[in-house]
């Protein structure tokens, strides 16, 4: 059976109840290896704690990032927490393996107040599951794990970040009418969209992709809704 590590990301000390609940909940899958600091861990190797965190957001195949109060503990001489540095990691890697909870009722330092902001961005970040306590949470994080284990097994296993935005393309058409194929170059994605007598060419860099996956998602979204407006007409 494969086992799939899954990453519990927050600050520590505050966020207690909600990291055991979510060990608990990752354990009955019966498919997790939770890592993380506790009340899950993982081994790196030799390595400092900042490369250490890194290297396990990077190589989780589930990363779940557990947004409290705190933003957390920052080492001298860097301005990212170790909770932002993880995110980044993990995002970097695979930006479809994380997902995202906030806790309501909360008054977040100054810092966790731009962190959040930038995890909720509306164009370039992700949908965030509000909870209040860690039973909610708990309830919550089943079916979304549930929901994206069945994205998992339709992707299968041998992929990529580019054909992870294909999938996300392939599962977005803009009607049902539309034909879409696609080619995978050395330096783009390439997407053509035929709806009705009028034909689409979105190209894609690979580098955009990669440094900016859900802004590429949104940038396809907006050209769906511009077609619409000129009703699949081009100009």
């Amino acid at each position: 059976m494969t086992v799939i590590e899954a990453m519990l990301s927050s600050t520590v000390l505050n966020m207690g109840e909600e990291r055991a609940a979510m060990d608990q909940l990752l354990r009955e899958f019966g498919i997790f290896s939770v890592v993380g600091a506790a009340p899950a861990f993982a081994g790196v190797g030799s390595a400092s704690s900042i490369a250490g965190t890194r290297e396990i957001a990077k190589r989780a195949g589930l990363y779940i990032l557990l947004l409290g109060d705190r933003y957390g503990f920052v080492a001298p001489g860097t301005q990212l927490s170790a909770t932002e540095r993880e995110f980044d990691a993990a995002v970097e890697t695979d930006p479809t393996k994380v997902l995202v909870y906030l806790k309501t009722g909360i008054d977040p330092d100054p810092e966790q107040v731009q962190f959040i902001a930038r995890v909720r961005d509306y164009q370039k970040g992700y949908w965030t599951v509000d909870y209040q306590n860690s039973t909610e949470l708990a309830r919550h994080a089943r079916d979304d794990i549930n929901r994206w284990l069945e994205q998992r097994i339709l992707l299968k296993d041998n992929h990529d970040i580019y054909d992870q935005f294909l999938f996300y393309a392939l599962s977005i058409k803009p009607t049902s009418d539309t034909e879409m194929d696609y080619k995978k170059t050395k330096e783009s994605v390439l997407l053509n969209y035929r709806i009705f007598d009028t034909e689409y060419i979105l190209d894609f860099k690979r580098r955009q992709i990669a440094t900016d996956f859900w802004g590429c998602v949104s940038q396809l979204i907006a050209s769906f809704e511009a077609w619409k407006r000129s009703g699949y007409v081009s100009s």
